[in-house]
């Protein structure tokens, strides 16, 4: 099969390397995204107990507040009254 006309040089010389080019691009681009996406998503994981860690770091260092609200519930006239009891001895051991 022979190029003879110009619109034939130019489907065979410009617009098919073009778009091969393109369709190249384009598929390193998206194994190159799910990479980057599955990590960030192993990632999460990590990140949510880290901030799970912050959370409870920042509520340990303030034992004071939590054993006055818990000295202040008195939850269902003192059906819980041992847990609380339990609850107030180990706070007060920190």
């Amino acid at each position: 099969m022979a190029i003879k006309s110009l619109n034939q040089r130019l489907a065979a010389f410009l617009l098919l390397p073009v778009a091969v080019l393109l369709f190249l691009l384009g598929f390193g681009r998206v194994l190159l995204c799910n990479n980057v996406l599955l990590n960030e998503w192993k990632r999460a994981p990590y990140l949510k107990l880290q901030r799970l860690h912050t959370i409870l770091i920042m509520r340990l260092s303030r034992p004071q507040t939590d054993q006055y609200f818990i000295i202040q519930v008195d939850l269902y006239q003192g059906v819980f009254l041992p847990f609380r009891n339990g609850i107030l001895d180990q706070l007060f051991e920190l």
